[in-house]
């Protein structure tokens, strides 16, 4: 909740309905499971939904949850990471 804090402001957690972190669950990503939480508290389906990630374990996370995924790298996702490559879904 700090990260979020920090970044967009102390009102910005009430403009989410969900907010997970992997400390919630036990199998970390590049298992679904930070996601399948996720979707089960919004009792959502994974086409409802769209995942933005930014890195090679997320993009297996989300793809595994079925959720289709936007890749965003950032200044954190390795240059030999195949997130940065043009096209990769």
């Amino acid at each position: 909740m700090a990260l979020l804090e920090a970044t967009l402001g102390p009102e910005s957690p009430a403009w989410f309905e969900v907010i997970a972190a992997g400390d919630m669950v036990s199998a970390k990503k590049p298992a679904p499971d930070i996601y399948q939480l996720v979707l089960d508290k919004l009792a959502l389906p994974p086409p409802a939904c769209l995942a933005i990630e930014d890195s090679q374990q997320g993009l297996m996370a989300a793809t595994a949850a079925g959720l289709t995924t936007l890749v965003t790298p950032s200044t954190t996702t390795p240059a030999t990471s195949p997130c940065r490559r043009l096209g990769w879904w």
